[in-house]
């Protein structure tokens, strides 16, 4: 194989393992989505219900119980989010810092400039608070479906 057309399967292989990964995360939120949090929801919002009704922390086997008549829908969204952020954030990594030619992709160049590096930074930091407040919205609705709202 001549080393231009190694050079070119390499690529190949790199872009279409992030599309992999973009893709195959959008297609686990979609799938997960509408799925509903637990097997039998008015059991999941009376054992809810049980647990902080009079101020009392959940009972011994709660969590068992509350496990039981969870669904995979939670584990997807997460892992799809997962997929999906990592895909994406390593698309316009290798974008940013590749060469722009085609069949460069896999060469990493340094940044020119010193102000590219504080705006990957920057950008690094925003990611990362995006990454949590999402992971914190999903945490936090996770009992919406089962309260009913």
């Amino acid at each position: 194989m001549s080393r231009s057309r190694q050079k070119f399967s390499i690529e190949a292989a790199i872009v279409g393992l992030l599309a992999l990964f973009v893709l195959s995360g959008l297609a686990l939120i979609f799938y997960a989505e509408p799925m509903p949090s637990f097997t039998d929801q008015a059991a999941a919002s009376d054992l809810l219900n049980e647990a902080y009704s009079g101020g009392e922390c959940a009972s011994d086997g709660w969590h068992e119980d509350r496990q039981k008549l969870r669904t995979s829908r939670n584990d997807l969204l997460n892992l799809g989010s997962s997929l999906f952020l990592i895909g994406a954030a390593l698309t316009i990594l290798l974008g940013w810092l590749s060469s722009h030619r085609l069949g460069a992709l896999p060469v990493m160049r340094t940044p020119a400039k010193k102000t590219h590096f504080f705006v990957l930074g920057i950008l690094l930091v925003l990611g990362v608070c995006l990454g949590m407040i999402i992971g914190l919205d999903l945490d936090l609705g996770r009992g919406d479906q089962c309260a009913g709202l």
